[in-house]
């Protein structure tokens, strides 16, 4: 909720959301970006390339550049998401 505008997001399962509230604790990631990158990579994938590092897989998304994947990797590799991908833990 912001002083001009409501914005409501939904999503598929908890751990979908959990993923979305991880993207939005990275610095320059507000909620629109979150979506996109949401929208543009199944979340079980998006967990996998994050823990594996794989920052031309992130650029491969639309909005993400170079800078914008290193940060997501520095800032999200090694938190718990990768225990949310079933059968990974």
């Amino acid at each position: 909720v912001k002083e001009d505008s409501i914005q409501l997001f939904g999503f598929e399962s908890l751990q979908e959301r959990e993923v979305f509230t991880s993207l939005l604790k990275v610095s320059g990631i507000g909620p629109k970006l979150a979506s996109k990158i949401l929208t543009a990579c199944p979340w079980t994938r998006l967990v996998q390339i994050i823990d594996s590092g794989e920052s031309q897989a992130l650029m491969a998304i639309p909005k993400v550049g170079r800078k914008m994947a290193e940060t997501i990797l520095v800032e999200l590799r090694g938190k718990s998401l990768a225990a949310m991908v079933p059968g990974d833990g």
